[in-house]
């Protein structure tokens, strides 16, 4: 969410592009001081005027079409137009393509060009890495002579855990093809804009409007989101016994990390501008822009896993959290066992424990608002001959005000929840005035290098 965002300009609306990467305020006005990437909006349009676009991929996945209708009006000196847009990107994930669905080592011998990539003894073929470290453990014990030390994976043909080496850590999985690699992202414009003469002001003096608005719906798909457990000494480890310790560390994919973000943004310009007698142009101009986004993803809460993590024995052989014993709990604390999880082959997004799940699971919300009043006049014109050219100036003042206000959800800012820290409310205001002058002076003309 800011001032300035490009997608919300309607191509309909563009009538040229222009760039200069030096000063350009005698003809741009303030900002261009030092460079200036200009769209230049349609002025005019007498009649209807209306376009599709559609970009279709051989293999689909990806699709985008885009669609436009502009209408506008000319009645002597004065003109309107108005138009809408409307743009829809598709996604597409790595299962559309075959090249997309298995991430491998691809490291090469330099001298050979040999592939060395770790092949999977189950397939025979070169491993892919396309999801987080899935069914395996991670342990530490005090005592190794268990042989279940390092990384350790459930074998059902033995019906117990051995340790494994990593071409058999399994890091493929169904629902990492539905990974995002296009966003999909709709956006809807509407604009506006006038001129009409304004006579009292001076011949040749015109009044002028613009107005736009944007919404922006975006969506993004991450694939498997891993949660990392870390139990010490958990009575269900089976890396530990009442000898010594065991640290367990496993990776569970609970469910699908999924953000998304939509923006409504608005702006509207109302000015004038004209001619004084001696040939030097003036223009006046009010503005105002806002925009209102909001955004949010799926997480899990940190401090919901700690509690998860956290149980103690409240029978024999009958484990609870910790928290659900405390005075006044409600209970709903769900002490999670991820070496059964991964055993009984449920870590996965669609079989994950659906009582867990709902009990670690978030959907982070927060908003941003962002709005923008500005006021600016400026003269250009030609001052005098130079042997190499005319002489020109821009003398304008602005004056500028902006504000922000953005909260993150309150379990954001608290840090509790996965997919980074903490994050503060950022709020503030602030005010810019400006006196601007430029002059370009021609120096050389018809030379090498200065044609």
């Amino acid at each position: 969410v800011s001032a300035v965002d490009l997608n919300t300009i309607p191509t309909s609306m563009i009538e040229r592009i222009e760039i200069l990467k030096d000063g350009a305020s005698s003809v741009y006005g303030a900002d261009a001081v030092s460079g200036v990437i200009n769209i230049i909006t349609k002025k005019e349009l007498d009649g209807v005027r209306g376009n599709v676009w559609i970009n279709a991929p051989s293999e689909g996945g990806g699709e985008a079409t885009s669609a436009n209708l502009s209408f506008g009006a000319k009645r002597g000196d004065a003109s309107f137009l108005f138009g809408i847009d409307y743009f829809e990107q598709f996604s597409m994930q790595l299962g559309d393509r075959e090249w997309t669905q298995c991430a491998r080592d691809l490291a090469r011998d330099l001298e050979t060009g040999e592939e060395w990539n770790t092949i999977d003894p189950a397939t025979g073929m070169p491993k892919c890495y396309d999801a987080p470290p899935l069914d395996y453990v991670i342990n530490y014990s005090e005592f190794p002579t268990t042989g279940r030390e390092s990384r350790s994976i459930w074998d059902p043909t033995i019906g117990d855990w051995r340790v494994a080496d990593r071409s058999e850590h399994p890091f493929d999985h169904p629902s990492a093809d539905r990974k995002n690699i296009v966003n999909p992202v709709k956006r809807v414009s509407v604009h506006s804009l006038g001129y009409w003469p304004m006579r009292a002001l001076g011949t040749g003096a015109e009044g002028y409007y613009e107005f736009l608005y944007n919404n922006r719906r975006s969506d993004q798909d991450w694939g498997p989101k891993g949660l990392l457990s870390g139990l010490i000494d958990s009575p269900w480890s089976p890396f530990y016994n009442d000898q010594g310790w065991a640290e367990d560390t496993s990776t569970l994919i609970p469910y699908m990390g999924t953000s998304w973000q939509e923006v409504d943004w608005v702006r509207g310009v109302l000015g004038a501008t004209g001619e004084f007698a001696n040939g030097w142009s003036w223009d006046f101009s009010v503005g105002y822009g806002y925009s209102d986004g909001a955004y949010g993803s799926t997480e899990h809460r940190h401090d919901r896993v700690s509690n998860m993590e956290n149980v103690v024995e409240i029978a024999p052989g009958v484990y609870d959290c910790a928290v659900n014993q405390l005075p006044g709990s409600d209970g709903d604390c769900m002490p999670i066992n991820p070496y059964a999880i991964i055993r009984d082959g449920l870590n996965s997004p669609e079989n994950f424990p659906r009582d867990i799940l709902d009990y670690i699971r978030y959907d982070e919300s927060g908003s941003t608002t962002y709005d923008q009043q500005f006021v600016m006049a400026y003269v250009s014109g030609d001052m005098f001959e130079f042997p190499a050219g005319t002489v020109r100036a821009v003398l304008g003042v602005e004056g500028r005000r902006e504000s922000i206000d953005d909260e993150p959800d309150s379990l954001r800012q608290e840090g509790y929840l996965s997919g980074g820290g903490p994050r503060g409310v950022t709020k503030g205001t602030m005010k810019v005035g400006e006196v601007f002058a430029e002059v370009e002076l021609p120096l050389l003309r018809d030379v090498i290098a200065a044609q």
